[in-house]
């Protein structure tokens, strides 16, 4: 109940969430337990940072962390947390901790500066493991990045029947789909990646209000902070498990998604609900 939760990935080989949170001052890099959400370890970002979205590039074990208002990016060995430096060789398989910064204590805080990206304004990152990374800012715009190199393959804007759909959060591949939160909402969008069309839309209706039930009626216990948006998506491919959190929230959800085809006054009434008029930052 006190992370407020940007990043979200859920790692296979060791049945943990990694998280990265925001604010400054309190932004850090985070292990925890799924089952129950006990932090594990965590690395703290420098004051000046605002942790935002979080990826895991599988094929050297590299996590990469955006920071809000800036093209900064920071990047870490998977393994040890440790930070990695500008000049680190990303084109290898081999485990990225050959070149890393000493800086392996959870009080020392991450000073970043290494890397950046082609955008000004980091929200979500996240890819199926592979060469490409997806990522997005507070525009409307869906962004392909080289994993390796964080540098821009292309842009695209995301679109619902010609509508441009602005504040994909945080973000989650789940079988080649992308899987985008809408900031401010309930709302989660699925994108074909390819061309950034919307081709559908899931609403969690009452999941905010569910969450503080949790607290209000002594189910859990709440953190320092009052309880904000809906934030956090997490896909475990192995199992076929999807988790949604908030920013703040008491509770993690493990939640069953079941398609149907709405009627078309279904469908307007979420995309009126979905899609943030005017959407700007």
């Amino acid at each position: 109940p006190n992370a407020f939760t940007q990043g979200l990935l859920y790692d296979e080989e060791t049945d943990t969430l990694l998280e990265s949170t925001g604010m400054y001052g309190d932004s850090e890099l985070r292990e925890v337990d799924v089952k129950t959400g006990q932090v594990l370890r965590r690395r703290k970002l420098h004051r000046r940072h605002f942790g935002e979205g979080l990826d895991l590039y599988r094929k050297n074990n590299v996590l990469t962390q955006l920071l809000w208002r800036t093209g900064e990016a920071i990047r870490y060995d998977r393994a040890t947390f440790k930070e990695l430096r500008g000049d680190q060789d990303l084109t290898s398989n081999a485990p990225a901790a050959a070149t890393i910064r000493d800086a392996t204590s959870a009080n020392q805080e991450v000073v970043g500066g290494e890397f950046f990206t082609p955008m000004s304004d980091g929200w979500g990152i996240a890819s199926d493991g592979g060469d490409v990374v997806y990522a997005t800012d507070s525009s409307t715009t869906l962004y392909e990045l080289d994993a390796k190199s964080l540098t821009m393959r292309s842009k695209r804007t995301i679109q619902d029947a010609g509508r441009a759909v602005p504040w994909l959060n945080e973000i989650e591949v789940v079988n080649g789909l992308l899987f985008g939160q809408i900031w401010q909402t309930e709302c989660m969008a699925i994108v074909e990646p390819t061309d950034a069309r919307v081709v559908g839309w899931v609403h969690f209706n009452g999941l905010t209000q569910q969450a503080a039930n949790l607290v209000r009626t002594g189910k859990l216990q709440g953190g320092r902070h009052r309880q904000d948006v809906f934030n956090g998506v997490a896909y475990d491919s192995k199992r076929k498990r999807l988790f949604v959190t908030g920013k703040y929230w008491p509770a993690l959800f493990e939640v069953r998604l079941v398609e149907r085809q709405p009627s078309a006054q279904d469908l307007e009434n979420v995309r009126r609900a979905c899609i943030v008029r005017g959407g700007s930052f």
